[in-house]
């Protein structure tokens, strides 16, 4: 690359040279050059900014060289004129082609020191473009194109500063091509540094030439221009804004610094960047905040137009002019948090007023101006004086400070900083019911954000600082394992009135003490208890406030626990089943009070409650007897009794005498077996008992049961009655005679020996007939009648139809004696023949 320098120009020429403007008129450009895009106006400073730097192998190398060196601190001289306006920076440099050194960062805190690193570390070091060569083309595209070529959102309404100390020697965007003229290589560049220019992109370029006069180098103004615009200087005096020139030729590299630190001036001279701080960041720290109004306002005599004029925001008549902070930003563009800008153009006129900036805030209700260390600090980038600080003068419902003899090429960058009115808190705990003790609770009050919070033991009695005017959750942390074990109360507090377990304290107002009980949460059981014990019966309960009111069942020997619930009033009541009757309700503590078959208990704080609830079975009365047909026995030779299944079986009636004449209690809607000893022999029982109620209010009950079975209605008295006949069979006695007389002359009869003697009997011979006797008992057989006879043994046989086919019964015949067995029916038949005399013949 051809390149010409100015040399042997001393520190102080510079300097000189950059005192004055030097506008150098452009030649014409040839009939073949494009008709260039216009230099957008520019609004003021807070802007995106681009640095594009030529890296070519004329700037002298290796790293380290001097005009590598000048290169490096020009450009960090640019960034720190920049410092703290709410502009960005992204750097790029070319040389055949281009590449990224940077993206955009912020020309503050850490983006500001990542910019200086890039710059130092990556300027003509950096890997992944082509080398040697200047291309100018590709600078422009890599500036202009989106990511991942540049970046996005794409530059719009930015500065561009391309800095030079050549003439294009290659084009093409990532490729480097030669061969073509020095203006073809201008034309490629121009058509991305129109597309930079021209809306909506609307991005003003600066031009700068190191070197590049047209003593030193013709046509290279006339290049430069073709990528800027028209108005050329040698050096920018102050007062001049950026929107006043296109290109700016510094002599040399050693002009390089003093002439970016005026690009930079010419953005932001005159600008006036406040940064809101308050103390609502983590653990206290301070953040910026937005939404705060701020005005500037220059006082001390100048006046506005004469001696400056706002141009953030634009304003030609008025001496102050108001913005507020901004909020968090959505674009990459958007100023940061809790900024506001502003931005005058002083005149010739303004050094020789002595000028004084006035920076005033609106108060927030909610805080105070910061009084330690200091309340405001401001700094002057990119200059040599010193920073001031101090403190903010509060007037009315604004706080203000002044910074005095602001000079024209002095900017400020000021700090705000406001502390959160602040009040004083105590928590404390009341814990009822025992179990914990309020030195083992934790006590809570959580602001919004990062507003100091509360959190202390329980038992804590000294007041902690929390902010004023703004809502508190208060809070409290149960001890390990025991949060479900309390019921909390109402939050009360002696100096404010909180909203459940919100408060919000005033400023002014201090010492506040608010107090929380937990009562240790209790337990209701319900226990059932019968007589007779061990009884299957269900019996169910109605809760009321527990156990979602849910209904339950509980046999005799269960029990129901509600579970912890909290201290207060409930009640259980019990649907008591028919045959039962609720005795007593009993509880071992809460006040019970009994209303019908409901109770209603008093729960305290930490406290079990047992209520049991005894039901006994209700009872009847029964009477069991007995009565016999026939035969000599007597009902008190039978033993009765009446039995009940367990558990029921307390109150059987076991082996009364069966002429019994007593009730006896027994439980009602319960069964009961009927049964009778052995009694006499020879009695048969009745098929059924026979029960009937005594109540005359009752209807009378017919046979119940399967016949040995009976049950009771409640307070229902009963006779069960059971028959036992003798058992009998029949007997028929028939004679027979062999000789003239007749049957009937003869009477037979069967007798029985006392006290079987009622159904003994007789009968004429030939006129017999079936008679009853008593079926085990033994008769004697007998006969009167004439004499003459002889009698033959007495002979018995079973009526042919009592006989079964192939059955052959005996039947207890001895003698004259016979015993029938139950339901025989016999006949005896005796033959008596006549006696015959004897003829002795006496021969």
């Amino acid at each position: 690359m051809f390149r010409k320098t100015v040399g042997g120009l001393t520190a102080s020429a510079v300097v000189a040279g950059l005192a004055a403007v030097g506008v150098v008129a452009a030649a014409p450009a040839s009939a073949t050059t494009p008709q260039k895009a216009p230099n957008p106006q520019l609004a003021g400073c807070g802007i995106p900014v681009t640095l594009v730097l030529d890296a070519s192998s004329s700037i002298g190398g290796p790293p380290g060289s001097s005009e590598q060196d000048q290169v490096k601190a020009a450009a960090n001289a640019f960034l720190e004129g920049l410092k703290d306006t709410n502009s960005s920076a992204r750097i790029v440099q070319f040389s055949g082609t281009s590449v990224q050194i940077s993206e955009r960062k912020e020309i503050k805190g850490q983006g500001f020191t990542d910019l200086q690193t890039a710059i130092q570390q990556k300027y003509h070091n950096e890997q992944g473009y082509v080398y040697p060569g200047t291309n100018w083309e590709s600078a422009f595209w890599r500036t202009a194109e989106p990511a991942p070529v540049g970046e996005d959102p794409t530059l719009s309404n930015g500065l561009v500063v391309f800095v030079t100390d050549g003439v294009p020697t290659r084009y093409g965007t990532d490729t480097s091509n030669q061969g073509q003229t020095t203006q073809f290589y201008t034309d490629q560049a121009q058509v991305y540094s129109d597309l930079l220019k021209t809306a909506p992109r609307s991005n003003r370029i600066i031009a700068v030439g190191v070197g590049l006069n047209e003593q030193n180098s013709p046509g290279s103004t006339a290049r430069l221009q073709q990528v800027s615009g028209d108005v050329v200087v040698q050096s920018v005096a102050p007062g001049k804004t950026i929107n006043d020139f296109d290109v700016l030729i510094p002599n040399d590299f050693s002009n390089l610094e003093d002439a970016l630190k005026s690009v930079a001036s010419s953005l932001c001279g005159g600008a006036i960047t406040i940064e809101k701080l308050t103390d609502e960041g983590p653990n206290g720290t301070y953040a910026p905040a937005a939404g705060w109004n701020i005005t500037a306002a220059v006082t001390g005599g100048a006046m506005n137009p004469a001696d400056f004029e706002w141009i953030k925001p634009v304003n030609d008549k008025d001496e102050q002019v108001s913005d507020t902070t901004a909020p968090e930003p959505v674009n990459p563009t958007d100023p940061p948090k809790g900024t506001v800008q502003f931005q005058y153009q002083p005149e010739q006129s303004w050094n020789s007023k002595n000028p004084s900036i006035r920076i005033t805030e609106t108060l927030d209700a909610d805080f105070d101006p910061r009084t330690s260390p200091f309340g405001f600090h401001c700094e002057f980038p990119g200059t040599d004086r010193t920073p001031v600080e101090g403190q903010l003068t509060v007037s009315g419902g604004n706080a203000y400070f002044d910074i005095d003899d602001v000079t024209a090429d002095q900017r400020l960058s000021c700090q705000i900083y406001n502390k959160h009115k602040r009040t004083t808190l105590r928590l404390l705990k009341q814990v009822d019911g025992g179990g914990t003790t309020e030195a083992e609770w934790r006590m809570t009050a959580t602001g919004p954000g990062n507003a100091p919070s509360y959190s202390e033991w329980g038992d804590n009695q000294s007041f902690r600082e929390v902010w004023a005017n703004v809502e508190y959750s208060l809070d409290e942390i149960a001890p390990a394992g025991e949060k479900d074990n309390y019921v909390a109360g109402d939050w009360k507090c002696d100096k404010v009135q909180p909203t459940g377990s919100k408060i919000t304290i005033p400023a002014g107002t201090t010492d506040v003490t608010c107090t929380i009980k937990n009562s240790r949460k209790g337990e209701l059981v319900v226990k059932k208890v019968t007589d007779p014990k061990g009884a299957t019966q269900p019996f169910t309960f109605q809760p009321t406030g527990w156990n979602n009111n849910g209904v339950f069942e509980l046999k005799d020997g269960e029990e129901k626990s509600s579970g912890k619930i909290a201290p207060g009033n409930y009640s259980v009541a019990e649907s008591v089943p028919s045959g039962w009757t609720l005795a007593d309700i009993t509880c071992d503590a809460g006040k019970p009070s009994r209303d019908g078959d409901a109770v209603y208990v008093d729960v305290p704080a930490g406290t079990k409650v047992t209520c049991e609830f005894k039901n006994t079975k209700q009872t009847a009365w029964l009477r069991l007897q007995k009565q016999v047909k026939g035969g000599s026995a007597q009902p008190e030779s039978w033993l009765l009794s009446a039995d009940a299944n367990a558990p029921f079986d307390s109150k059987d009636i076991d082996k009364v005498p069966g002429n019994n004449a007593d009730y006896a209690e027994v439980y009602a809607d319960v069964t009961y077996k009927l049964s009778e000893s052995d009694g006499p022999a020879n009695y048969t029982p009745g098929d059924v008992w026979q029960c009937v109620t005594d109540d005359t209010d009752r209807a009378e009950t017919a046979i119940v049961k399967p016949g040995d079975e009976v049950d009771l209605e409640p307070g229902e008295y009963k006779t069960c009655t059971i028959i036992n006949e003798r058992n009998l069979a029949e007997l028929k006695l028939v004679k027979q005679v062999e000789g003239k007389n007749n049957p009937n002359d003869w009477t037979l009869s069967a007798t029985a020996d006392a006290p079987d003697t009622d159904l003994n009997f007789s009968n004429d011979g030939g006129s017999g007939e079936f008679k009853p006797v008593y079926a085990g008992t033994q008769y004697k057989l007998a006969e009167e009648g004439p004499g003459g006879y002889s009698p033959s043994d007495w002979q018995c046989e079973l009526a042919p139809q009592d006989v079964e086919p192939g059955q052959v019964e005996e039947i207890d015949l001895e003698g004259g004696k016979i015993t029938l067995k139950k339901g025989q029916r016999v006949t005896c038949t005796i033959v008596n023949t006549r006696d015959l005399g004897s003829l002795t013949i006496t021969k």
